[in-house]
């Protein structure tokens, strides 16, 4: 897995109180989760399935990446 360094970390919107949030979760991420939460079925999610894993899934191991290399 490459290394990432604080400087290549994406960067989202500034709070009020100016602290610098990572932009890791999109409106897609939140909307996936939402529509999840109203059809919460094999069904759904077999449709919705390469939406999750090119999406959701995708974004979370990133988030997950430069969390780890956070906390090393």
């Amino acid at each position: 897995m490459p290394q990432i360094s604080n400087r290549e970390i994406p960067v989202g919107p500034e709070k009020p109180d100016s602290t610098v949030v990572p932009a890791f979760f999109d409106i897609e991420y939140i909307t996936f989760f939402e529509e999840l939460e109203n059809n919460n079925n094999r069904s759904w999610f077999q449709k919705h399935r390469d939406r999750y894993a090119s999406h959701v899934r995708k974004l979370f191991l990133q988030y997950v990446s430069v969390t780890a290399i956070e906390i090393q």
